[in-house]
């Protein structure tokens, strides 16, 4: 069985790191993104990651909710019963999520249902609707596609990575200076070694998981949106450790800790990584 263990700062530090390196050394952050900033997008990313909300957490940990531990799924069920259990249309919070995935031979040939041959799965999620709490509101669209290799009925782990998109747009109450924010996030997002076992709540977290997200942030100045606050291009880094909480990073700079079922957001101050 799979032992998770706490990987979260070496994982930013690297990619941080790596992100880091170049010629020149640049110990401020891009233009536009101070704290105030930064923890707006850090209170989006939370609250539309949320699995609580209905947030894109469950793109990673949805496929591990229908792969049962043990047996395959062709051996304890039906293969139509099975099938339906994974071609899934479900709302969660308010958003509806549907999900595909498709198992496949090491020879490479697709199968209906999991079972003793299956060595890898294929799955595609697609979310659309809205999040919200007492002091948030946001419209999300997302899409995700991952890819899980070395399946086995011996191994209670799934392992997955892949990309997604996700376009949101959100209205909400600062946490942590009460002002109203109004943005617009347009992301590119990156799922590095995805760790989830085999039968777990599509609510429960991964084991482990990197994930960076691209983002491209609209920041608008007034309730009709057409004045334009800023607009910058900044990488978001979320680290899984198994635990309720991931490490959100803004910038290479500012860092927070996020509750995964509310999205309730600590801040832990500005600081930067160094680069090992």
């Amino acid at each position: 069985m799979f032992r998770p263990f706490r990987l979260v700062p070496i994982a930013l530090a690297l990619a941080v790191g790596l992100a880091g390196c170049s010629k020149t050394s640049d110990s401020t952050a891009p233009p536009f993104l101070d704290q105030d900033f930064a923890d707006e997008i850090a209170q989006h990313v939370g609250m539309v990651l949320a699995a609580g909300h209905g947030g894109s957490m469950l793109t990673l940990t949805v496929t591990a909710a229908t792969v049962p531990a043990g047996a395959p799924v062709s051996q304890q069920i039906s293969q139509d019963a099975a099938r339906a259990a994974r071609d899934t249309l479900f709302p969660a919070g308010n958003v509806a999520w549907a999900v595909v995935d498709t198992f496949y031979t090491a020879g490479g040939t697709a199968q209906p249902d999991y079972d003793a041959l299956s060595t890898r799965v294929s799955m595609h999620a697609i979310g659309n609707g809205e999040v919200h709490s007492a002091v948030f509101h946001a419209t999300l669209a997302h899409r995700a596609d991952l890819q899980g290799t070395g399946l086995s009925v011996t191994r209670d782990t799934l392992y997955m990575a892949g990309t997604a998109r996700d376009s949101s747009r959100s209205r909400f109450t600062a946490k942590f200076s009460t002002a109203t924010v109004r943005l617009l996030c347009v992301s590119s997002i990156t799922h590095q070694n995805v760790v989830t076992l085999k039968g777990q709540s599509p609510f429960t977290p991964p084991l482990g998981a990197l994930c960076d997200w691209n983002m491209t942030v609209t920041r608008f100045g007034s309730s009709d949106t057409t004045s334009v606050d800023r607009t910058m291009s900044v990488e978001t880094i979320v680290a899984f450790d198994g635990t309720s909480k991931a490490v959100i990073q803004v910038g290479g700079l500012y860092e927070y800790q996020v509750d995964l079922d509310t999205g309730d957001l600590t801040r832990y101050g500005a600081q930067r990584i160094a680069a090992r």
